[in-house]
C-alpha cells in the first residue's frame, strides 16, 4: 500500500571498475601475451584513482542525501601471485573506500 504525501528519495551510481578487461578474456591470449595484457588492465584502473573518485562521489551522496543508494560495480581488486605462493593482496576495496570517504564528511 502506498501512503499519501510519502516520499522516498533514492540515487543509484555506477562505480566504474575502471578498466577496459575484455582483452583478457577476447580473444584468450598466450601465456606470453597474459602478463602484457595484465599490466595494461592494472594500469588503466590504477589511472581512473577510485580513492579521488570516492570524494567527488560522496560530495554527490551528500548534497543530494537519498533515502536509498544503489551501486553498480562495486569491486574488490586483489593481486593474486602465481599459484602455490603467497595469499591475495586486497589493493582497491571499492565499497570500504566510499564508506570512509563518507564517514569523513
Amino acid at each position: 500500500m502506498i501512503q499519501k504525501g510519502f516520499n522516498l528519495n533514492f540515487l543509484t551510481w555506477n562505480l566504474y571498475l575502471g578498466a577496459n578487461i575484455v582483452p583478457l578474456f577476447f580473444p584468450p591470449p598466450t601465456k606470453e601475451e597474459l602478463p602484457k595484457i595484465t599490466e595494461e588492465v592494472y594500469r588503466q584502473f590504477s589511472a581512473t584513482n577510485f580513492p579521488v573518485r570516492a570524494r567527488a562521489i560522496a560530495k554527490q551522496i551528500k548534497e543530494i542525501n537519498p533515502d536509498i543508494i544503489g551501486l553498480q560495480e562495486v569491486a574488490i581488486w586483489t593481486l593474486s601471485p602465481p599459484q602455490g605462493t603467497k595469499a591475495s593482496k586486497v589493493v582497491t576495496d571499492f565499497l570500504n573506500i566510499l564508506l570512509c570517504t563518507l564517514k569523513k564528511r
